[in-house]
């Protein structure tokens, strides 16, 4: 450890931070940015420093290809499941409300309304593709889905007043 990371190792302690970020420039002109985090236990007590160099003069995508494993043609080939595990979540959420709603029950009109409203209170509209899954597995448009959204939204702020 040399002689800066110690400095900031004790900057860290004195001031009671978790991290900071040092941009240099070294004797041969490049500029780079060193972030150090402060590893500390449950108990909140640090216990080590990590230290990540980044190189500015080394485009991103170079920096990151360390990270990903290289495929030769004797390795499988990872391949994607068509349905992102995301997807599953929802499709499986949107089955589950259904078979719970007699549409018979609340009427047509709020049928698709009742369901959108369901699956809101379940957090299923915090994935990002949530809207346009709910819409095409409804038949309806994804503005459709937007419209309920903002009136369930709108009711729920006014009850929370």
């Amino acid at each position: 450890m040399s002689e800066r990371d110690k400095s900031v190792l004790n900057e860290l302690l004195d001031k009671n931070n978790d991290y900071k970020n040092n941009f240099v420039e070294n004797v041969t002109g490049e500029c780079s940015k060193i972030n150090y985090t402060l590893i500390k236990n449950s108990n909140k007590i640090p216990i080590g420093l990590m230290m990540i160099n980044w190189n500015y003069d080394i485009s991103l995508i170079n920096t990151l290809k360390i990270f990903i494993p290289e495929h030769s043609a004797n390795n499988t080939e990872i391949k994607e499941n068509k349905n992102s595990k995301s997807e599953e979540i929802i499709l499986d959420a949107i089955k589950k409300v259904i078979t719970g709603i007699d549409k018979d029950e609340v009427g047509p009109s709020v049928y698709n309304k009742t369901i959108i409203r369901k699956l809101f209170n379940q957090g299923i509209f915090e994935f990002k593709e949530s809207v346009q899954i709910v819409a095409n597995y409804l038949n309806i448009s994804h503005h459709t889905v937007y419209l309920h959204l903002r009136s369930i939204k709108k009711i729920k702020k006014i009850d929370n007043k």
